[in-house]
């Protein structure tokens, strides 16, 4: 028999580290059977392999665990192909690192990132693209604050046209270890994909044995696909709802949240306009968000006769298209775990600064342990946008309340407030918070209208830790 030790890849098992333990110390070969009988363990455990067994005395669980602590530091392993390593940069006395390997069964490829930083790896921030031909590769992964990861692969063979994406970023799947260089941590986001011919690969293909590239986010160039309108819905007077759906190429792109998207419109020779906009849902209706699935992005534009883009945009008929950026966090990227610990939100949004606003809120209104408080500042009722969702949505959620301010309301029938944004106003309006309780303020519009506001929040005294300013 052979003694295999497998502890560095514990955490990183698709079935779960306890079924790996159930062969800890004995002989695993049924049990490997029963899962793995196809594979060639000879192969696939190589790497993995201590010697031949020479003493039948079962090892202790103890032991077992202490090696763990040991070899861990060393990263995650690949038991089917050898693990990739990435470039290592230093940030704040912090390494970021990233590993790959990749795994396969007659019908799926599993491609696995591990990424060496404090910062959890989403699923929004993988972006997965298959050039015409289903063989070649791309895989672009953000590690915030700022750096990106691509990979180009070119496959051995075709895969289908479709992706899973599953991140392993949650507390209780990431792996924290001691080492010479200090705490580490090791995160992991894999890509499942389906071959189009069943059977198993001599190798993964052309680019296969390198090691991708980390570059920090401002040296990335900014990728433009091109996607199709495929409806277009009027919202107010001078707003639009564009929906786009993603070019068949592009198999996973979901905006994170609070991020924003770059559109690129050719209005004549050699002359681009580019504007920036904040994806949204679908509508409020879709408190689970289902609409923002990585296929489509909803945009809400705001139409001004006399700009340069916005009336191309409204321009547009449904089948044609417009050329969309990959989603950016700018300079001051949101940070969702502030949404996440606080338990009251207040959202203040002048125009379409309502925007970036949208699916925060529906992310909030889910606990009902968030209250929620959304202000919105228009000039006229005419321009609110979703005006009735927003009051229905109030009636159906207790934790949520909407204050609407309207700056010019003259001659017309207005029970509301009235005025523009002011300490007084905001005075009146936030809620009392106990020292105890997590408050978090997001601001978004016009340049002077977040001026303003920062500066009312600021007399207020509110801190700068309790706020996020959005790009108006």
């Amino acid at each position: 028999g052979r003694v295999y030790n497998v502890s560095r890849y514990l955490e990183y098992h698709p079935g779960g580290e306890e079924e790996l333990m159930k062969g800890a110390g004995k002989d695993a070969t049924d049990l490997f059977n029963q899962v793995h009988r196809w594979v060639n363990f000879e192969s696939l455990l190589q790497k993995c392999l201590i010697g031949k067994l020479q003493d039948t005395k079962p090892i202790s669980l103890q032991k077992q665990r202490q090696s763990l602590d040991v070899l861990s530091s060393h990263g995650p392993p690949s038991p089917s192909s050898p693990s990739r390593k990435g470039e290592e940069v230093e940030e704040e006395n912090e390494k970021v690192s990233i590993r790959w390997d990749w795994h396969e069964t007659p019908s799926t490829l599993e491609m696995s990132f591990y990424t060496k930083t404090k910062k959890r790896v989403r699923e929004e921030d993988v972006l997965v693209d298959l050039a015409p031909g289903n063989d070649t590769l791309s895989c672009t992964i953000t590690l915030l604050p700022d750096h990106l990861y691509t990979l180009s692969v070119t496959l051995a063979h075709p895969v289908q046209s479709r992706v899973m994406v599953r991140s392993f970023s949650n507390a209780d799947k990431v792996c924290l270890y001691e080492s010479f260089l200090g705490t580490c941590y090791s995160r992991r986001v894999s890509l499942y994909l389906k071959k189009v011919t069943q059977g198993l690969w001599k190798n993964l293909g052309e680019g296969s044995d390198g090691d991708g590239e980390l570059r920090a986010l401002k040296d990335a160039p900014v990728v433009y696909r091109e996607w199709e309108v495929t409806r277009k819905e009027e919202v107010t007077h001078n707003t639009r709802l564009l929906q786009l759906q993603a070019p068949p190429t592009c198999l996973h792109l979901r905006p994170p949240l609070g991020y924003h998207v770059h559109i690129r419109l050719h209005i004549s020779e050699g002359v681009d306009v580019v504007r920036s906009y904040t994806p949204v849902a679908s509508g409020l209706e879709d408190l689970e968000e289902k609409s923002v699935d990585g296929g489509h992005i909803y945009l809400l534009v705001k139409i001004y006769q006399e700009g340069a883009l916005t009336p191309q945009l409204d321009a547009l008929q449904v089948g044609q298209k417009v050329e969309v950026s990959n989603p950016e966090g700018g300079g001051n990227p949101f940070d969702e775990s502030k949404l996440e610990r606080c338990q009251r939100l207040v959202l203040l949004a002048a125009g379409t600064g309502f925007t970036p606003m949208v699916r925060l809120l529906l992310r909030a209104i889910r606990h009902p342990e968030k209250q929620v408080l959304l202000v919105l500042f228009n000039r006229t009722k005419e321009d609110i946008i979703w005006m009735e969702e927003l009051d229905s949505l109030s009636q159906v959620h207790p934790n949520f309340q909407v204050e609407h301010i309207l700056s010019e309301s003259s001659g017309v029938s207005w029970a509301g407030h009235r005025g523009r944004i002011s300490r007084s106003l905001l005075d009146q309006l936030l809620p009392i918070v106990e020292e105890d309780q997590h408050l978090f303020i997001c601001v978004c519009g016009p340049q002077p209208f977040c001026q303003l506001a920062h500066q009312c929040l600021d007399e207020l005294q509110y801190s700068s830790e309790q706020i996020h300013m959005f790009q108006g």
